[in-house]
């Protein structure tokens, strides 16, 4: 059993450290496309008030939807 503490020990260890939670505006700043930031620009304006930088507000979380981009788009889209 001491044999397989050890490594077990090692991969937890490795797996903890190697992760960080990357908090919004941290890190890289990816070059967005046209289309992108005019969406940006339109949540900020309109959805951003009760999903604030997507998460629960006056509204739902919207980042963590479990569903396919058509039927999120259709969501935001019709409500």
């Amino acid at each position: 059993m001491k044999k397989f503490m050890i490594p077990l020990i090692f991969i937890i260890t490795v797996a903890a450290c190697s992760t960080k939670l990357m908090l919004p505006g941290e890190g890289e700043q990816l070059v967005q496309s046209e289309e992108a930031q005019n969406g940006q620009e339109v949540f900020m304006e309109y959805c951003n008030r009760c999903h604030p930088a997507g998460n629960a507000g006056l509204g739902p979380s919207i980042i963590n939807k479990p569903l396919p981009g058509f039927l999120i788009k259709k969501q935001v889209r019709k409500g």
